[in-house]
This record gives structure tokens, C-alpha cells and sequence, in this order.
């Protein structure tokens, strides 16, 4: 009998992750089968935000209820002169358990790695409480749930209007996510709220006004072109057009600040941010630029 896996411990280890329980009772196909369902459940989750939170509560309650059965009656079954597995024992759950949560880190930290916008600083691309897919590989900075891996040199390009999260130039431990505008060498003017990349209005087409959820107000919306990317900007009409309070930073002296905006040359190895919702957003005009190795990751996704 001691050769048995022990039927309510079976039952347990499903409960708080299924193959774990399934591996225990040396079930590797179960195992495999239960770990591709959770992600599959868990992804579209992560996908569908709007699913109704009792709904994702069921599901998640009956599929544990089915794996702990399935492993209790495994249990229960074992034949005692059956030779259990290496990885069903405890030293092989635990080898299971670490490579888990290695090939987790290793996907967040390299690959990709989901994040959600905690204000309305990037209205209407990105309202409060969006998710996003963030690739990370070809950015050089190797990091995840604050654990810092090492950085390496970027082999990835950033394009103007693609949507960056960085390390927020002041406070390296928070991360922030803006649309990138400038590029090194370039000037960036923001006058009288309009755009201008080295001297060349960005193209700019009226929308209709767009209401933001999170203050409860109307805004003029606009559609703006950078490239091959084509994105929505809202201005506030009551905000004065000049910037208020910029703090000193590393190459404040290439910024002339004047009642319209400021005009900004992009050091080397820099790269200017701005918001979407530009009235709303604490961004370039008023830190200052990113260097490269603040760089985490450019969005790929949005989650609608």
C-alpha cells in the first residue's frame, strides 16, 4: 500500500494546480491534456475581459471539481504492484513545479508579456483598464514580476507611432507606456497641439468628439499619421497650449519652451514619448526623453 498515491492528496494537488495532481498519479497524458485546458481557459480570460466574473468563477470551479475527481479515482485504482514513475514522486513534482514557473518567467521575460493601462493617459487607443500583449525579445531589457534577468544591446527598430512601455525615466521601478514620436536626431515641435516631426506637420484629420469614460467629458478628437500608422489623439479645448511645470532633465537645454509648447531635438540614443490623450498625459514635455535602455517592449496587441 505504500506505493499508492494517496487519494485525497491527489484530489488536493488537482484543486490547486490539476497536472500537478494528475502527475502524481502518474498520468502524464492527463497531465498534459489538464495544463493545455487551464491555458486555454486562463487565455481567453485574458482575451475577453467582459466575460461576467461568476461565469469565469464557474468554469474555473468545475474544471478543478473534474480534475480532483479524475485524480482521486486514478488513486484509488493504482495498482499497488505498478512501479510509480520518477516524476510522480515528490522530488518530480517539485522538478515539474520549478520548470513551470522558469518556462513562465522565460515567456514573460523574453517573449511576452501581457499589461493593462491603469489611467486614461493613452484615450481613446488605449482607455483605463485595456490590456495589452507586449513583445519583449529584440529590446534587450529582460525583466518580469520586478525580477531583472540582464540586459543586452537592442537589435529590434522602434518606428514613430508605435506604442512603447518603458521605464519611466525618474523611477526606473515603474513602468509606463506611451506612443513613441521622436526619434534620435529628430525635432519634435508640439505647438498650439499640433504635431510637427522636423519641421513636417504630422497629417491630421477632424473626428468627431469623443467622450472619455474616466472624467466624464467630452473631448475634440483628431486622427494623426505617422508613417504607416494611423492613430486617435484627443485635446482638451479648455487646456492652455503651453506646458506647465517641466522638471530638469538630461537634455532639457535642446527644448525651447514657449507659450504655444516647446520645440525639442532628440539626443542620440533618446527617443520622445507623448500620450494619445494629450491634455491628460504625462509624458516627454514634461520628464524629459527615454534612453534605449529604458526600452521594454513595444505593443503588438490591444485586447479589446
Amino acid at each position: 500500500m505504500t506505493n499508492r498515491p494517496k487519494a485525497w492528496l491527489a484530489a488536493l494537488l488537482s484543486v490547486g494546480f490539476s497536472p500537478l495532481g494528475f502527475l502524481y498519479v502518474g498520468q502524464w497524458i492527463w497531465a498534459i491534456l489538464s495544463l493545455v485546458t487551464f491555458v486555454i481557459i486562463a487565455g481567453c480570460i485574458f482575451m475577453f475581459p467582459q466575460l461576467p466574473a461568476q461565469l469565469v468563477s464557474i468554469v474555473f470551479f468545475v474544471f478543478s471539481g473534474i480534475c480532483a475527481w479524475l485524480a482521486y479515482r486514478a488513486a484509488v485504482r493504482f495498482d499497488d504492484d505498478r512501479v510509480r514513475p520518477g516524476y510522480s514522486k515528490w522530488y518530480g513534482l517539485i522538478v515539474f513545479v520549478i520548470a513551470t514557473i522558469t518556462l513562465v518567467i522565460g515567456v514573460r521575460s523574453f517573449v511576452l508579456e501581457p499589461f493593462h493601462m491603469s489611467a486614461s493617459s493613452m484615450a481613446p487607443t488605449l482607455e483605463s483598464g485595456t490590456k495589452v500583449i507586449v513583445k519583449k525579445w529584440g529590446f534587450g531589457n529582460y525583466a518580469t514580476y520586478g525580477l531583472r534577468l540582464f540586459r543586452t544591446t537592442p537589435s529590434s527598430a522602434l518606428n514613430r507611432g508605435d506604442i512603447i512601455i518603458f521605464e519611466f525615466p525618474p523611477d526606473r521601478n515603474r513602468s509606463y507606456l506611451k506612443r513613441l514620436v521622436g526619434l534620435p536626431g529628430d525635432e519634435v515641435s508640439y505647438l498650439n497641439k499640433r504635431l510637427k516631426i522636423n519641421g513636417v506637420p504630422v497629417f491630421t484629420t477632424d473626428l468627431p468628439d469623443f467622450f472619455e469614460k474616466q472624467n466624464m467629458q467630452p473631448y475634440k478628437q483628431f486622427e494623426e499619421a505617422l508613417g504607416d500608422i494611423r492613430y486617435r489623439v484627443l485635446n482638451d479645448a479648455e487646456r492652455p497650449a503651453f506646458v506647465p511645470g517641466p522638471s530638469q532633465f538630461a537634455g532639457r537645454e535642446g527644448c525651447n519652451y514657449t507659450v504655444e509648447g516647446l520645440t525639442c531635438k532628440v539626443p542620440p540614443g533618446n527617443y520622445f514619448m507623448l500620450g494619445d490623450n494629450r491634455d491628460n498625459s504625462l509624458d516627454s514635455r514634461f520628464w524629459g526623453f527615454v534612453p534605449t535602455d529604458h526600452i521594454v517592449g513595444k505593443v503588438i496587441y490591444i485586447v479589446q
